[in-house]
């Protein structure tokens, strides 16, 4: 529903796959659970040096449509971590701890 659009815009749901995933530490903590722009630009900026380490492209006009709300953008940055975590696993499409919940939500 709405609530996990608004989770994947603000970056939330996208830090707990990387938490799935051993990709991040302590200071996602400080992410903001709201859906503001203002808050939209922290939790991303919070998240893109994380996805650049796994591989994850995101540049900065990508960066604005995401915090303008443009969940097109968000889905690729998921295939983008998808891909990337399923090769660096050597089992393409899967990534690790993840399986169909992860392809659940990228469906």
């Amino acid at each position: 529903g709405r609530a996990a659009s608004h989770e994947f815009e603000n970056g939330v749901r996208v830090a707990r796959l990387l938490q799935d995933i051993g990709a991040i530490d302590d200071d996602l903590d400080t992410l903001k659970e709201v859906n503001t722009p203002v808050a939209k630009l922290y939790n991303w900026n919070l998240l893109l040096p994380k996805l650049r380490q796994r591989g994850v492209d995101v540049d900065q006009d990508m960066k604005v449509l995401i915090v303008a709300g443009d969940l097109d953008i968000v889905v690729d940055v998921l295939e983008q971590l998808q891909r990337s975590e399923g090769a660096s696993l050597g089992r393409p499409g899967r990534a690790a701890g993840g399986g169909e919940a992860d392809d659940a939500l990228l469906a």
